[in-house]
């Protein structure tokens, strides 16, 4: 039984984008590996204009990993090996989840998720898009934007493309016709993304202008005491300037993406008028790099990303000699995750969230309410922190303002 939707995408099938999907639909020993369909479904994708960084694979969700997710399209894909997907209410022999309670598990999550990372926003007006599918064999359905939306569940499609690749091609256009919503994620490593950016506040500082050069000093002074006084005085002639633009650079992005999240501002000055970091708008040079700096940030979603960025950029950009110099041993996710949870028990959650709430309804300073890190680094515990508490059922329940 198909549905038809109310506006198909036209599609303008291309010799490759018709013998993907032929091969998917006729394909045979290739697709008893499931990752094999995956690999074809996102070439496939791609023929639809859908860039590679709009797709994410293994995406970790409800104790599981979608297959393919594409977010800005709210479409979860879970892909099976060839013949595994002709009955989605089937339940595999020695599991106890049919191929679509599996979907709707990860739904679930991802609408959960979707409700405490942007709380009080207007839904958007794309519906849930959840597909089964062993290449062959597609069942596809539709989810409102509404608490508990498998109940509203309604069937798109369920069988085989009897008419052949041009037939899926056309369902497939239809499922993804309109507009995506919202930004791009930034990807869990993002370093690629801004080593550009770094080698040019390098060659900034070292250019540096001499009617910005003694302020400029000033704060070098007082970030190099800072690190002194903790031990941490970086060693070598090379290596103090060095690590200032370093920090500079990573203060830089982390300020922004806090102005940015919060919803501070969209003045990318004011992100770095404090500390030592204001070197950087002490010359036109910096205020062209501090702008350039914005657009890259602002271009993607980091609220939806639930992995630990700044920690990969650290890592990334901060030598590994240097970071012996400081000190500093990584903890592994697992375990900050685990002595986070034995830390912060439900009832501290609770009231945590409660008192946030009172001070966003009120407007009144959230005081007495906190976490400290004493030796933090990159903020590996602070992030398991805040990915605890925005967790949590109470947040679900936060009241909009």
């Amino acid at each position: 039984m198909s549905v038809v939707l109310p506006s198909i995408q036209r599609v303008h099938p291309t010799e490759k984008s018709v013998g993907l999907a032929n091969t998917l639909l006729t394909g045979g020993n290739r697709y008893q590996r499931e990752g094999n369909v995956v690999t074809d479904l996102v070439f496939l994708l791609a023929e639809f204009g859908i860039d590679s960084a709009e797709i994410e694979r293994e995406h970790p969700a409800g104790g599981g990993r979608i297959d393919v997710f594409l977010p800005r399209y709210f479409m979860i894909i879970e892909a099976k090996a060839r013949g595994k997907a002709g009955d989605p209410e089937e339940r595999p022999p020695g599991r106890g989840e049919s191929p679509r309670a599996q979907l709707e598990r990860y739904l679930e999550a991802e609408t959960a998720a979707e409700s405490y990372q942007s709380p009080g926003a207007r839904p958007s007006s794309r519906s849930w898009t959840g597909i089964v599918t062993d290449g062959r064999e597609w069942h596809v359905f539709t989810y409102p934007h509404v608490p508990n939306p498998i109940q509203w569940r309604k069937t798109l499609h369920t069988g085989t493309f009897p008419d052949g690749a041009s037939a899926l091609l056309e369902s497939l256009g239809g499922w993804l016709a309109g507009d995506p919503s919202g930004r791009i994620w930034i990807p869990a490593d993002p370093s690629h993304l801004f080593e550009g950016m770094a080698d040019e506040l390098s060659v900034l500082y070292s250019q540096m202008p001499d009617s910005a050069r003694r302020a400029t000093e000033t704060k070098h002074a007082l970030w190099h005491d800072m690190l002194r006084v903790s031990g941490m005085s970086p060693q070598g002639m090379a290596a103090p300037d060095r690590l200032f633009v370093t920090h500079s650079f990573l203060i830089a992005i982390a300020r922004m993406v806090t102005h940015l999240t919060a919803r501070l501002t969209d003045d990318y000055r004011s992100a770095l008028r404090q500390g030592f970091v204001a070197w950087i708008l002490d010359s036109p040079r910096g205020e062209a790099w501090a702008e350039g700096m914005w657009g890259i940030v602002s271009r993607y979603d980091w609220r939806r990303r639930r992995a630990d960025v700044m920690r990969s950029l650290y890592e990334y950009f901060v030598p590994e000699a240097d970071r012996k110099v400081f000190g500093e041993f990584y903890t592994s996710d697992w375990l900050a995750a685990m002595m986070v949870e034995q830390v912060l028990d439900g009832h501290w959650i609770k009231e945590a969230i409660s008192a946030a709430e009172e001070s966003m309804v009120t407007g009144a300073p959230l005081t007495g309410t906190g976490l400290l890190d004493p030796a933090c680094g990159s903020g590996t515990f602070l992030y398991h922190a805040a990915l605890r508490l925005l967790e949590a059922p109470a947040m679900c329940d936060l009241r909009p303002v």
